[in-house]
């Protein structure tokens, strides 16, 4: 890959980071595995690279698998701009993007993975730092890489930064005596 912009910092498990193609837009992010590689790599946003790798899918997740920090060459500096969506029926084409999604509202409380659920139809995932947040709030933006995991696709804020207008919401989810006595409800 030549010439791609740094987007996020490396993922929270120290596992790779996320890049894409100068002035962003469909199809035009990748995240880069790092975990496995020799020598030491720290992405930093807004750096250019070339990047030397190998593309493979890890469970329908598409990523480039670098073998060696002498794999990634720092070429420049550039800016970083999230795409702006304010709707979409398929996530694929935003997969690895760095993306804005306006005026969302959390419509799950947080799970024991770190996740809520957006009314984007997307899951708020803690890929880059553990957020705070509760059923009901509401945000101007909601900026983040796009990942897939577990067959969904969630949107990384990267810092507080990234979570734009925040209103609080009023807390746990509303949930119904069968939610409960199914086992499909848990803590507060």
């Amino acid at each position: 890959m030549a010439e791609v912009l740094v987007t996020t910092p490396m993922t929270a498990e120290g596992a790779g980071f996320f890049v894409q193609d100068p002035g962003g837009g469909e199809w035009s992010g990748m995240y880069i595995y790092t975990e496995t590689m020799s020598g030491v790599f720290t992405p930093l946003v807004g750096d250019k690279l070339s990047i030397t790798g190998t593309i493979s899918e890890f469970y329908d997740f598409t990523e480039v698998k670098v073998s060696s920090a002498e794999s990634i060459q720092v070429i420049g500096e550039g800016d970083v701009e999230a795409v702006g969506i304010d709707s979409v029926s398929d996530w694929e084409p935003y997969e690895s993007v760095l993306v804005s999604l306006t005026d969302q509202q959390v419509v799950s409380a947080l799970n024991s993975y770190g996740e809520a659920g957006l009314s984007a139809g997307i899951q708020m995932d803690n890929l880059f730092y553990d957020f705070d947040t509760e059923y009901g709030a509401s945000y101007d933006a909601v900026v983040g890489a796009v990942s897939y995991s577990f067959e969904e696709f969630k949107i990384g804020p990267r810092s507080d930064d990234d979570l734009q207008g925040y209103v609080p919401g009023e807390g746990a989810d509303p949930s119904t005596i069968a939610e409960i006595q199914q086992g499909g409800v848990t803590g507060a």
